[in-house]
């Protein structure tokens, strides 16, 4: 919501600190309030207090999710979308908030009426909840007990380190479970404007110590050979080197026991230049890598990654985003479903970012057709929409409805009546206007 320019303070010291503290507070209490919602939604939607078929069109296809540890409630699996979108939020911003909501009241009840009696910033409350869903009973009341009284200060390290004492305390044969569970190594998978992506992973000691010694001799042995950039760009460029030659092994190994295991091969990436009609040819022009988000990229600076990986290249026809493509079959081509991911990005569902993969990628993304195949909704691109696996369920399951008044454009209706329109440019709720009164 704008803030108009007449509800703005005067210029005093005085008057806009008074402003801060009043809006800041406010803030505290609409998060708050939005927590203490969420609660509400999960408790009128647990198995135990609604009819099982309230939000499933098709009886039986609901499932029920318990969202924190032993002894909170459950609830039906289909009412979160539509609470998340009404807040703005993705399905799993939504699911997150409302297991914050359950794991607060009924398993950290100290830290609950703290919160409640608005001793606690609700981020600060939420913080220690989001680390104890997993927590045996008595792991979690004794977290509740050590935190409460000063869980108004704590910060991540803090809460951390209280529940890795409970998981000794009381579960210690979980604590090494925990502990390779906690170790990851993540691709981020956007582009960014320079041509960078995002790698990030937590190791164990050993390995990070040992992958901190080959960066640096890689980095090294690149100045030897006369790379001259900083040290930090030759230790990412180094990266690239481990891993290319990585990929250059043997594509078979042995097994202890013998047996021969194949190795998979580098799979192929596609590279999508996004040419508008009037393009005069390829010069500084965006694009994507796969489904990535991407940038800028200069013609140069692409034959200089087809130089490192030693990629061989295929141009495929171009795609038109602003045709239309159809078939007389129920199935999607593969070129289809390329047209469709390729316009739409991502899931259209309200809110939600699950990038939507060329085909040929693992991706839990369908071509759905928005008008059913059965209701003689044709198989074109104009019919074809990119929805998740989970949000395809919701979709056919329950009562969300959506059309599309364009392509790339949707128009989401929620089990409520609640309206969504779901563009390239995200998500907006239509909110319409009370009806006249007739009096």
């Amino acid at each position: 919501m704008a803030v108009k320019e007449s509800a703005r303070v005067d210029g005093s010291p005085s008057a806009v600190l008074a402003s801060v503290r009043d809006n800041r507070a406010r803030a505290e209490a609409a998060q708050l309030a939005v927590l203490f919602d969420a609660l509400d939604w999960a408790d009128m939607h647990s198995p135990e207090a609604a009819h099982p078929d309230e939000w499933a069109t098709v009886p039986g296809t609901e499932g029920e999710l318990s969202l924190t540890g032993e002894g909170a409630p459950r609830i039906l699996e289909f009412c979160i979308a539509e609470f998340a979108a009404a807040g703005g939020m993705s399905t799993d911003a939504g699911r997150h908030l409302i297991a914050d909501a359950v794991e607060l009241r009924y398993r950290l009840p100290r830290i609950w009426r703290r919160l409640a009696a608005g001793q606690v910033p609700v981020w600060r409350a939420r913080l220690v909840s989001q680390r104890t869903r997993l927590l045996s009973r008595d792991a979690v009341a004794w977290v509740d007990r050590q935190l409460a009284p000063f869980v108004a200060k704590i910060g991540p390290i803090q809460a951390q380190r209280a529940v890795d004492a409970a998981v000794i305390r009381f579960d210690p044969g979980h604590a090494e479970e925990r502990r390779g569970s906690a170790r990851y190594a993540k691709v981020q998978p956007e582009v960014g404007p320079s041509g960078g992506v995002l790698v990030e992973a937590m190791l164990d000691a050993p390995d990070a110590f040992d992958l901190e010694l080959a960066i640096s001799r890689e980095a090294d042995l690149r100045a030897t050979l006369g790379d001259a950039a900083d040290l930090d760009v030759r230790r990412a460029r180094a990266l690239g080197d481990l891993a290319r030659r990585q990929l250059g092994l043997e594509l078979t190994a042995e097994t202890v026991d013998g047996r021969a295991i194949s190795i998979p091969p580098r799979p192929a990436t596609s590279l999508y230049f996004h040419l508008p009609s009037d393009t005069a040819g390829l010069g500084d022009v965006p694009f994507t890598l796969g489904n990535r988000t991407g940038g800028v990229l200069s013609l140069e600076t692409v034959i200089d990654w087809l130089r490192l990986s030693g990629s061989s290249v295929h141009l495929r026809p171009v795609i038109d985003l602003d045709s239309t493509r159809a078939t007389t079959k129920y199935a999607p081509t593969l070129l289809q479903r390329e047209h469709v991911f390729l316009r739409d990005e991502t899931c259209v569902f309200p809110h939600c970012n699950r990038p939507a993969r060329p085909p040929g990628h693992r991706s839990g993304v369908d071509a759905d057709h928005i008008k059913a195949y059965d209701d003689d909704g044709p198989t074109s691109t104009d019919n074809l929409a990119a929805l998740c696996r989970h949000h395809h369920r919701h979709k056919t399951f329950t009562a969300w409805t959506y059309s599309s008044p364009e392509p790339g454009v949707y128009l989401w209706t929620s089990p409520h009546g609640l309206s969504f329109v779901r563009t390239p440019h995200g998500t907006h709720e239509v909110v319409r206007p009370p009806p006249l009164d007739s009096g």
